[in-house]
């Protein structure tokens, strides 16, 4: 539908808060690697999109 109206199309993952408040250096390395991971998928979604639409969501 994006590409018939000549819109876009936005990716987004929303990440769950940490647990580890207690332990700051625990929790900035979860919440780190949490979005690598996001970023990893979004990517992989995002070129699927590309295939199948020929559009370019914004991540």
């Amino acid at each position: 539908r994006a590409r018939h109206t000549k819109g876009g199309l936005v990716l987004l993952a929303a990440l769950e808060p940490g647990g580890f408040e207690h332990w700051l250096g625990v929790e900035n390395l979860m919440k780190e690697e949490a979005r690598e991971e996001a970023e990893r998928i979004l990517h992989r979604h995002a070129a699927r999109v590309n295939e199948v639409s020929g559009l370019m969501p914004e991540l």
